[in-house]
């Protein structure tokens, strides 16, 4: 699907805002958890290192200071957003949303607030749904978040998958704009691979343990690993 939005309305952004916790993971760290080495590793995803949230933090502690700073950057305060996404895979819970935790902490009163779960793509999606409603002028400042605490459902002792992933948040701010700003967005799903790379266990389906391979933790499962 491929869409160019409305021509008689720009948006862009205004405000951009980035977290990292302060721990790091090297590859050289995880090679003493799983066969690899930072050779292996440079050679199949150029990663160096990834951050790993400390045991108390939630997801909505990593989108606060990434949030505050796209704001700060716009010049607008939490009271100033009408529209608050939230896109995720790693919630605080299931509810209430991370996003409505979020607009209380940032003091968005007003704000709609709702989580957008699309995996890798929930980001572009939540900010495809917030230039739709900004343009349509069902919101006049949204407040985008895109985050996951992905060290919380990894299975450490598998190698395809510890090696890809981390904790973090960005944020972005999205206002009319006097100049143009986005100019189209193209976006798709194929859930036909949905098996290779997901999460057993995590929802309503119900699986069968007899069914499993070994005996590890349950976590985020890598059936196609040529790629990592």
């Amino acid at each position: 699907m491929i869409g160019s939005g409305r021509s008689d309305v720009d948006v862009t952004i205004t405000g951009l805002g980035a977290y990292a916790p302060e721990r790091v993971i090297t590859n050289a760290d995880l090679s003493e958890l799983v066969d690899t080495s930072d050779e292996w590793i440079m050679e199949r995803t150029g990663i160096r290192e990834r951050r790993i949230a400390a045991d108390e933090q939630a997801l909505s502690d990593l989108a606060l200071p990434a949030a505050q700073n796209a704001l700060s950057q716009a010049g607008l305060e939490g009271k100033d957003v009408d529209l608050l996404i939230v896109a995720t895979v790693t919630p605080d819970m299931m509810f209430p949303s991370t996003s409505a935790i979020l607009a209380d902490r940032l003091g968005a009163t007003e704000a709609a607030a709702y989580d957008l779960s699309a995996g890798c793509t929930g980001f572009m999606y939540a900010v495809a749904q917030a230039y739709g409603m900004v343009a349509a002028g069902l919101s006049r400042r949204a407040l985008v978040v895109g985050g996951d605490v992905l060290s919380r459902i990894l299975d450490w002792s598998d190698r395809s998958t510890v090696v890809l992933f981390g904790d973090g948040a960005g944020a972005v701010v999205l206002e009319p704009a006097e100049e143009a700003g986005f100019l189209a967005f193209e976006l798709g799903a194929d859930g036909a691979g949905g098996e290779h790379l997901w999460l057993p266990g995590s929802g309503s389906r119900l699986f069968d343990d007899s069914d499993r391979e070994d005996e590890r933790p349950r976590g985020v499962q890598v059936r196609d690993a040529r790629s990592c």
